[in-house]
């Protein structure tokens, strides 16, 4: 299956007895990203989905603050992808990801700064997002390639799985103390990054990078930009960045942010058992369908969270998250679909959109926020029903732009 198309032809190399039934769905080097996949999210979400709560609280930034830093901070991370995928290309994927890791590394090193100099903790926050805009695509790049194509709806969805895992212990663990002692959890966090980059140098022979013209350059963005999986991407991570960043600071409000940590484990639980298992149909579904669908089950989440206390955060929870299962894996394949010679650039593209996405959210949703607030400056119910409104818009804007558009893949 190698070509000269492909960014790297080592992992590819690997991947050429993959016409064999007997091939393991899982290989050493597959294993081994799913474990890596599990520890980062699990290091860096014992800090992140508490940032917007820390910024406020420990820092006295305002909300209409955290939520542009937290908006600049995405669009970084997201929309850095791109360049994080044409990197790859061009430096090869081991020393891509190498790279990435050791940034965010720093960054978290540097929050460990941060209680002293509140600006260092921006600094920071936007050093750990371009780290992961350099690690994403070269990651899962090797990964897809690795995989093949046959397995790629499965083994994505096996690394999705991992990184929720990760995501929903990460706070769990730091959930008591992340505010009252963060030094020593942010020096946890560099620790467990600086472990996995060493391994990554260990255990990852370097690749060969195919060059690149200009022109080829170009070709791939004609190929990708504007097309149904960068847009539904940017679409689908506005909707749910609202949920992942301002639902910490809704429950701290009216209950505690110990329930967030609760709400994270459901939110877990719900993608890593329901994606794999559904990863084939999601393959095999239409794109329109898949579209319509997870933005009709965010309107649904959203606005249970809003209108149904403590009990309707937890079950709007649940529509979230099986409006995740489906969105985002079938971006990412579509992506790959339309450039399967090239997936770092498909991903890296995807994280573009969705880094766009991400920015608006952030942007939009500390002003949001403080309109909507009660005169304590609490969250109030108004602000998930005005986003449930927008995700039943765009469900019907879905439903009705994607009947002239053809997707490859999507049949």
């Amino acid at each position: 299956m190698a070509t000269s198309g492909t960014p790297c032809t080592e992992p590819q190399a690997a991947a050429e007895p993959g016409h064999s039934p007997r091939r393991p769905v899982l290989t050493p080097r597959l294993k081994f990203f799913l474990v890596s996949s599990f520890l980062l999210p699990l290091g860096s979400f014992m800090v992140l989905p508490f940032m917007s709560v820390f910024l406020r609280q420990r820092l006295g930034f305002s909300m209409s603050v955290v939520g542009l830093v937290i908006g600049a901070a995405s669009l970084v991370q997201f929309s850095g992808g791109m360049v994080g995928g044409i990197v790859a290309e061009r430096a090869g994927l081991r020393r891509t990801m190498l790279a990435g890791l050791t940034v965010r590394a720093g960054g978290f090193l540097l929050f460990a700064l941060s209680p002293g100099a509140p600006a260092l903790a921006v600094a920071a926050l936007l050093l750990t997002a371009a780290g992961d805009a350099l690690y994403t695509p070269a990651n899962k790049a090797y990964v897809v390639q690795e995989a093949g194509p046959d397995r790629r709806p499965l083994v994505l969805s096996l690394t999705n799985s991992a990184q929720n895992s990760g995501m929903a212990v990460g706070p769990l663990i730091s959930g008591l103390f992340i505010m009252t002692a963060p030094v020593p959890v942010f020096v946890c966090v560099t620790a467990v990054f600086t472990g996995v980059a060493v391994a990554h140098a260990v255990l990852l022979a370097p690749d060969r990078p195919v060059p690149r013209s200009p022109d080829e350059r170009r070709e791939v963005l004609a190929r990708a930009l504007l097309k149904p999986p960068m847009l539904v991407g940017a679409f689908g991570t506005y909707v749910y960045m609202f949920f992942q960043n301002y639902l910490v600071v809704y429950l701290s409000d009216r209950h505690s942010a110990g329930a967030f940590s609760l709400v994270l484990l459901v939110n877990t639980v719900l993608v890593i058992t329901i994606q794999p298992l559904a990863s084939g149909w999601i393959g095999r579904l239409r794109f329109r369908t898949a579209t319509v669908a997870s933005f009709a089950l965010f309107g649904a989440g959203l606005a249970l969270v809003g209108v149904c206390g403590l009990v309707g955060v937890f079950a709007g929870t649940v529509f979230v998250s099986l409006g995740e299962v489906i969105i985002f894996l079938k971006c990412d394949l579509t992506a790959l679909d339309q450039l399967p010679d090239r997936p770092a650039a498909a991903v890296g593209t995807v994280r573009m959109a969705e880094g766009l996405g991400a920015l608006a959210s952030g942007a939009m949703g500390g002003q949001l926020y403080a309109v909507t607030a009660d005169p304590q400056g609490a969250g109030t119910p108004v602000f998930w029903l005005v986003l449930a409104a927008q995700s039943a818009a765009l469900a019907a804007g879905a439903a009705l732009a994607s009947r002239r558009a053809s997707v490859p893949g999507t049949a």
